[in-house]
């Protein structure tokens, strides 16, 4: 034959209480991992789009770079850029990481919260014809989330 089990031993009320109080509390760390993750993903994939975008920009630099005679910079057509402002000085010391000349071009990148901004400058220690190139991709903060920096020798 078989036993039945007749004791009628189960769980209090606080024992029940303080499991689902436990579980509570695991869950809710593991959500705040869940959100910090999101956040650190994001974060993450503007910092690559940034990134993207610099690349691209640089390379239309380069591009114009092998077209263009150095003596054109201040005349340079950026598509989409507006010229914000230019600075001339003279060369002191001839150090190789001085300019003489500073062309900064700014543009609102289409369907994304972010800017632009191309500072070009004729240096003076290198040959006549070398520019140091710097692309900056700023958000709506004001804060750089990108930026790339090259040295191109432009065409003879």
């Amino acid at each position: 034959m078989v036993k039945i089990n007749t004791s009628e031993d189960g769980f209090t009320l606080i024992e029940i209480i303080v499991s689902i109080l436990l579980i509570s509390i695991i869950l809710f760390s593991f959500f705040g991992l869940l959100v910090q993750s999101k956040k650190t993903n994001s974060s993450a994939e503007d910092t690559n789009d940034a990134t993207y975008l610099a690349q691209i920009e640089m390379e239309k630099i380069y591009n114009l770079s092998t077209q263009n005679n150095i003596n054109s910079i201040s005349s340079i057509n950026l598509d989409g850029y507006i010229k914000t402002d230019t600075t001339s000085k003279s060369c002191s010391n001839n150090e190789k990481l001085d300019f003489d000349k500073e062309y900064i071009y700014e543009r609102i990148i289409e369907n994304t919260h972010w800017k632009s901004v191309v500072t070009i400058r004729k240096l003076c220690g290198y040959a006549d014809r070398s520019t140091n190139v710097i692309i900056q991709i700023i958000d709506s903060k004001n804060n750089v989330k990108a930026m790339v920096e090259n040295v191109y020798f432009w065409k003879k």
